[in-house]
């Protein structure tokens, strides 16, 4: 909500999502349009946060960071982000940026207050933390990490043998594990 007339900042931004894991659906059918409550973002080289969230890419299994998104460069803000796609790691940022906020929105609608994490820590989110089938919340380190491993080579499935497959991208993982985190907030036993 804005506190003054000459604040011209949006009281929303819309960002592009993946609706179902693009295991399941890769057909245009599958993106939607999230719209999140607007944040004032902090960017830098291999990060960007608000003031609840943020996003470091950081691959340890290559060792390399991946270049921040800048969501508030005019060109991705009016294009409700960047393109969704599999093989951006800018877009991975966002969709993990996207879900989450929409998450913790909701949290703070059912308890009518912002919910913050335990000492004004922002709740980090890692698209490529690690090599491996699984997503998880660590609690230590007020973080979210996702996974992403290669489809098996004789049996894909719905994949191209050898691909790889992103935790990040299925909407109902960062779901899950960002409620994990907003749980453990509220209650540490509901974890």
């Amino acid at each position: 909500m804005r506190k003054s007339p000459l604040d011209t900042r949006p009281d929303r931004r819309a960002l592009r999502i993946y609706a179902f894991d693009p295991m399941l659906a890769r057909d245009g059918e599958n993106r939607v349009t999230l719209s999140i409550p607007y944040r004032e973002i902090v960017r830098e080289e291999r990060t960007f946060f608000d003031d609840r969230l943020e996003v470091i890419d950081y691959d340890a299994a290559t060792g390399e960071y991946y270049l921040a998104i800048d969501l508030d460069d005019a060109a991705i803000a009016m294009q409700q982000g960047v393109e969704p796609s599999e093989a951006e790691p800018q877009f991975h940022q966002q969709m993990v940026y996207a879900v989450a906020s929409s998450i913790l929105e909701n949290f703070d609608r059912a308890l009518g207050h912002s919910l913050r994490f335990h000492g004004g820590r922002r709740l980090r989110l890692l698209p490529h933390a690690f090599q491996g089938r699984n997503a998880y919340y660590d609690q230590d380190i007020n973080a979210v990490l996702f996974g992403y491993f290669r489809a098996d080579v004789d049996n894909p499935g719905p994949n191209l043998p050898g691909q790889f497959i992103f935790t990040c991208l299925s909407q109902d993982i960062v779901a899950h594990e960002v409620t994990h985190a907003a749980l453990d907030r509220l209650h540490r036993p509901f974890r």
